[in-house]
């Protein structure tokens, strides 16, 4: 199956059951991203695994974001409102072209980004970044709306 990336909106209250360890079905998530994540966070940061806000929040692996010691899944992170706010500011400016500006197929093969090999078709994998992108926009804009924290979970 492979490691994917889930997001949820919560309130304060919600997060604060999450934290006490209160665990969340697959269904529960508001937007899930598949195994797109590392890609994207690449592309937004041009780093594997930080990467300055506000795009090191979209995928929540800048070094200021709040990780769970004990995660119920391989890796689970909450963003504040605020960070929610500055990721939603930040994606919202990315356009299609822009974000075409930013693909390098060959570099993320060679930074071995998970899960690409070199024999990926890469019009393909633009349109399947690309798309999960789009949600991530929507996403990200309907939380910055609500006010809501997110919480982040690679499974």
């Amino acid at each position: 199956m492979g490691m994917f990336a889930v997001f949820k909106k919560m309130t304060e209250e919600e997060v604060e059951r999450y934290r006490q360890g209160e665990e969340l079905s697959y269904d529960q998530f508001d937007c899930d991203i598949d195994k797109s994540w590392q890609e994207i966070h690449y592309l937004l940061t041009g780093d594997i695994a930080d990467g300055e806000p506000p795009l090191g929040y979209v995928i929540p692996l800048a070094e200021d974001v709040e990780t769970l010691a004990e995660p119920r899944a391989m890796m689970a992170a909450i963003l504040t409102p605020e960070q929610v706010r500055a990721a939603a500011q930040g994606i919202a400016q990315i356009d299609e072209p822009a974000f075409a500006e930013r693909f390098d197929f060959e570099a993320m093969v060679e930074d071995e980004l998970y899960p690409l090999s070199s024999d990926e078709d890469e019009k393909e994998l633009y349109d399947y970044i690309w798309a999960h992108f789009n949600a991530l926009q929507t996403f990200y804009q309907e939380a910055e709306k609500a006010g809501s924290y997110v919480v982040f979970e690679i499974c």
